[in-house]
């Protein structure tokens, strides 16, 4: 059945009500653990302070440690592990990413200054002559401010004011500084550490954990990539305009289904064109992955997806993942709402033609703001056809007074909702929007699944 819906309008955009599996409490749970097993480290490994300045001394020790700690989380973040991006998904990694950044923060601040100050009072000296000294005195002290600042600038270039301002190559560049601060942080911490000079088998073990981050990092980020894209040869297919402004692009290779993708899930697309080789930008799979390719989908918003609209068939590509959580698990019975805003319609365009449902019960929602910006039209009625499910294009501007997708309006269009397990993929103020309707309709969390397009 193939619904089109007048102008109809969303609701303000309310706080993330993401879903809180049992995976991600399970990492949680991990998450609190190591930083209960640093602060017991603190506790019983390090010398006792004694003087003036002895408490300050310590707690900026403790806020070192677990700086350290939340710096490595940060990164295991965004490895691309893919038993992490697929049981956590992207949201909830962006949204634990961005809470740890704040942390680490606030503790490298305060480790700077809790340090600072106790030193500065032990030694009955000025902050700034305990600086000069520290900075002097103390090997890699001077590497760990450089660490400090860089992780400082990494945070400030986040912030949404500044972030808007910057191209998508800057801040993709500015991300890459931590590793190298982590790096820089890692001498001085084994070196000046008091836990670590005192103590062989931690300075061991510290050593070991640093060592495992930044294998892993080289593995995942760049080894692995490389070799899954010579092993599968990929390469640009075709390049095809869907509306003016969106294109598809075929990826060809062999063997592509030992890369292990899912409906639902993205790459991370590195063309090796010019002007475009040295990026990786993330786009979902547009159709069920299957016979010698993939299918991507792309709103062409900037010079990067300008040169990707002309980019030749032939094109070595290299591809980062599978990534994602947006996968429906084949031990779903019930019904499945998927619903999409503007080229969010891309993974789920996949999970319409898959997603294990009941009988006759899968349905979905597509917003956009004209007719002209419905992507796969076409395919989406043969998909709905096919499966006797139901698609509705509410096509319309967001404050059109018609335009609702509160509670109400969702259980209307989608009458089995409360007991559906729903997909979400669209624009950030979108999905929160959808997400709190869904709260308030009575679907449980743990069976709401999003991805937003952002960074």
């Amino acid at each position: 059945m193939v619904i089109v819906a007048g102008p109809r309008r969303q609701p303000p955009p309310a706080a993330p009500a993401g879903a809180v599996s049992g995976a991600a409490a399970g990492v949680a749970a991990i998450m609190v653990a190591g930083a209960a097993l640093v602060t017991a480290t603190w506790w019983r490994a390090a010398p006792p302070s004694f003087g003036a300045g002895a408490a300050l001394t310590d707690a900026g020790r403790l806020t070192g440690l677990l700086a350290g700690y939340v710096a490595l989380l940060q990164v295991m973040l965004r490895i691309r592990l893919p038993v992490v991006e697929r049981r956590l998904g992207t949201d909830s990694i962006n949204q634990t990413h961005r809470l740890f950044g704040g942390y680490l923060i606030v503790l490298i601040v305060s480790h700077v200054t809790l340090i600072t100050a106790g030193y500065a009072r032990a030694a009955k000296s000025s902050v700034p002559q305990q600086v000069t000294t520290l900075v002097t005195s103390y090997p890699y002290i001077l590497w760990a401010v450089i660490a400090a600042s860089l992780l400082i600038g990494v945070a400030v270039s986040s912030l949404p004011v500044i972030r808007r301002r910057l191209l998508y190559e800057a801040w993709h560049g500015l991300h890459l500084l931590v590793y190298v601060a982590l790096a820089l942080a890692f001498f001085h911490q084994v070196t000046d550490g008091e836990h670590f000079r005192h103590q062989a088998v931690l300075r061991a073990a510290w050593t070991v954990l640093f060592a495992g981050v930044g294998a892993a990092v080289i593995v995942f980020r760049f080894l692995r990539p490389w070799y899954l894209s010579i092993r599968h040869r990929l390469v640009v297919g075709s390049v095809v305009h869907e509306t003016p402004d969106i294109i598809s692009i075929r990826i060809m290779g062999r063997n592509v289904h030992r890369l292990h993708a899912r409906p639902g899930q993205y790459f991370r697309w590195r063309f090796l064109a010019p002007g475009a080789w040295y990026l990786a930008h993330p786009y979902s799979l547009s159709e069920e992955p299957g016979g010698r390719g993939f299918r991507i989908t792309v709103r062409i918003a900037g010079r990067h997806t300008a040169m990707l609209a002309q980019v030749p068939a032939g094109t070595r590509v290299i591809a980062e993942g599978p990534c994602g959580g947006l996968v429906a698990e084949p031990s779903w019975a019930g019904p499945v709402t998927l619903i999409a805003g503007g080229i969010g319609i891309t993974p789920l365009r996949a999970l319409f033609a898959t997603a294990p449902c009941a009988e006759h019960a899968i349905t979905l929602v597509y917003r956009v703001h004209d007719p002209a910006d419905i992507v796969f039209r076409a395919e989406l009625e043969r998909i709905a056809a096919q499966r006797i499910g139901t698609v509705h294009f509410l096509i319309g501007r967001r404050d059109d007074p018609r335009n609702d997708l509160s509670p109400a309006s969702l259980t209307r269009l989608c009458p089995d909702l409360a007991r559906s397990r729903v997909f979400i993929c669209g624009p950030a103020g979108y999905a929160q929007a959808i997400r709190a309707s869904l709260a308030a309709a009575g679907v449980p969390r743990s069976r709401v699944r999003s991805e937003s397009f952002q960074m």
